[in-house]
């Protein structure tokens, strides 16, 4: 049962007390959960779509990019663990352009990843709020991630990261696209786990969702 059907099935049998003529509030990013609720209910009897949306959250947005950041890099720095011939370190590429290197780079270089992926979240915040998002955020979680990575490729493209084999700078191509194809799937994979697990986290974490958004 998807969260519209559950929504519909919640407010059987109320009445509808509260006229259709809903207000809206052009510039407020977030509604109480109890009025939210409340607009929900009205809407469903309504039959208002547009108040079954849900409005942008930032907080919510920015644990979720947190977290989702943090795993993105995972499967990068395990295969170099493993031994496999990834080129790829967004970690030390954004030190080196902190004018850190070393370790203290690395730091600087995942805190800044971390910013980021945090910013990039409230984008994928408002991508769900423009749309019209009502549930399955994990499902458009996944196809900003595709936006998200066609945006990402230019940006891998020109920033001047190290080939670790070669020792040249900035020859990295789209989207790791000269680093061979291990590094250019790796950088895929990654961009789809960043989404998908915003559009989870935020579903999850936003006052008005839950799992029947997220999922």
């Amino acid at each position: 049962m998807d969260a519209r059907e559950r929504l519909r099935r919640h407010v059987r049998g109320v009445a509808p007390s509260r006229s259709c003529r809903h207000t809206r509030h052009p510039g407020r990013l977030a509604t109480p959960p109890a009025r939210l609720d409340a607009n929900r209910a009205a809407s469903a009897l309504c039959g208002d779509k547009e108040e079954l949306m849900i409005p942008i959250e930032v907080w919510p947005a920015v644990l979720a990019g947190l977290l989702a950041g943090a795993v993105m890099e995972g499967p990068v720095y395990l295969q170099k663990a493993l031994g496999l011939p990834v080129k790829q370190n967004i970690f030390r590429t954004w030190g080196n352009l902190l004018g850190m290197r070393g370790a203290g780079g690395y730091v600087a270089g995942f805190l800044f990843h971390e910013v980021l992926a945090a910013v990039i979240a409230i984008g994928y915040a408002i991508f769900f709020w423009l749309i019209g998002v009502e549930g399955n955020l994990w499902l458009w979680g996944l196809l900003g991630a595709l936006i998200h990575y066609a945006l990402a490729g230019p940006v891998v493209k020109v920033i001047p990261s190290l080939d670790p084999v070669t020792g040249e700078i900035g020859k990295q191509g789209f989207a790791y696209r000269n680093y061979g194809a291990l590094d250019v799937a790796t950088s895929f994979v990654g961009h789809l786990a960043f989404g998908l697990l915003t559009g989870i986290f935020y579903g999850l974490f936003h006052s008005g969702g839950g799992a029947g958004f997220a999922f």
